[in-house]
């Protein structure tokens, strides 16, 4: 199985439990289930606990003081913890600063518009893409040589009024300023 599909076999999964989170009775989390140690609201809160853990060992985080059965939720707030850690779709730390793209905001996006994500790495496309699989992507690939990029940046103005911009100032002065 290639990554960009188990990255859509995941959110897949993740929304699917999700909505049977939600579509829970208060009534029905006492009741037993197949696991021995486990009532409805134990086995919830395993869940949120799996996900907290898979998303820790994804960033590279010790899992070892995350609980594996999380209890500290509200009966009715399991579905909206649970969802919570599917937000961060893509999570870069480069050039001094972090980029995250999230998934609500990828959602808003598609609902008000057309978004566009400029991603650097062929695996945040891939991740972007599978974090909301029932949406039409359109990927453009952007390349240029280095050193012309290099020398672009040295002398080229931005092409839209920016505040903090002075005309005559090469570009790459004013990234680092800015």
């Amino acid at each position: 199985m290639i990554f960009p599909q188990q990255r859509q076999d995941y959110f897949g999964a993740l929304d699917w439990v999700t909505q049977l989170m939600a579509a829970t009775q208060p009534r029905q989390l006492d009741a037993r289930t197949p696991c021995e140690n486990f009532d409805v609201r134990s086995m919830l809160g395993h869940l949120i606990g799996t996900a907290h853990r898979g998303v820790a060992t994804a960033r590279g985080i010790p899992t070892r003081d995350i609980p594996h059965v999380i209890t500290d939720v509200s009966d009715s707030e399991f579905a909206s913890t649970y969802t919570a850690n599917d937000e961060i779709v893509w999570e870069n730390h480069r050039y001094y600063a972090l980029y995250v793209v999230d998934r609500p905001s990828l959602l808003q996006g598609l609902t008000t518009g057309v978004p566009v994500v400029h991603l650097g790495q062929r695996p945040a496309v891939d991740a972007v893409t599978a974090a909301v699989s029932a949406a039409r992507w359109f990927v453009v690939y952007l390349w240029c040589p280095r050193g012309l990029r290099s020398s672009e940046l040295s002398r080229e103005a931005p092409a839209i009024p920016t505040p903090g911009f002075v005309p005559g100032m090469p570009l790459n002065r004013y990234l680092t300023a800015t």
